[in-house]
């Protein structure tokens, strides 16, 4: 399961292009704990994104704008407005290097999944025996994870990311799915952008359809 966690954003993000019907929730949810990003004094208000194919549901913040829905219906991609400050998102020339990233996605576990012969217990076996290369992958930053008792591994991840970038992730690997969600932004920003990764992280809700 090498860089399991990591690989599945490089992978999504390639994918997203096109238009659909996924569900974007305009409700507004307020979060004081974020209340000066982005250098407002009012509170953050969020809104939230239910993905059909898999059935994770992620808020977002309100005012940051939302990528084209990907022809596969893997997930979403969220970017601040523009006018930040430039910094390598390690993403390439396919996304502006002015955008900090929110992404969710979803993929089938084609690694140690049902579909290859494992149960959960020889799942979590396989994840802990690959765990060193996980932690030898270029940019690697730390790692944590826990187990939910026949239901899911899941997976926090902190790599660095181009030149100046860093990444948050959070997988929820099954034995159908990986669905992950992660934060890519400058890392001498981490403590304007931390609290909206540790909000919409905590929210963020894995869903049961098999994709």
């Amino acid at each position: 399961m090498k860089a399991l966690c990591s690989a599945l954003v490089a992978l999504s993000i390639l994918a997203l292009a096109g238009c659909g019907t996924d569900a974007l929730n305009t409700t507004n949810r307020p979060a004081a704990n974020v209340s000066k990003v982005m250098s407002s004094t009012k509170a953050m208000t969020y809104k939230t994104y239910t993905n059909p194919r898999f059935g994770f549901s992620v808020e977002y913040p309100a005012g940051w704008r939302v990528g084209p829905r990907p022809t596969d219906g893997d997930g979403r991609w969220f970017t601040t407005p523009s006018g930040v400050e430039s910094f390598d998102n390690g993403y390439g020339s396919t996304v502006p290097k002015t955008d900090v990233i929110l992404q969710a996605v979803g993929t089938i576990n084609t690694v140690s999944g049902s579909g290859n012969g494992y149960n959960f217990a020889q799942m979590v076996d396989l994840f802990k025996k690959n765990l060193q290369d996980e932690h030898n992958q270029p940019g690697f930053i730390s790692e944590s994870y826990s187990v939910v008792p026949n239901r899911w591994i899941v997976v926090n991840l902190i790599t660095k990311v181009g030149t100046s970038g860093i990444q948050y992730s959070k997988t929820y690997v099954s034995l159908h799915t990986n669905q992950t969600i992660t934060m890519t932004f400058p890392t001498n920003k981490r403590t304007l952008y931390l609290p909206i990764w540790d909000y919409v992280s905590q929210k963020f809700q894995p869903g049961n359809k098999p994709g």
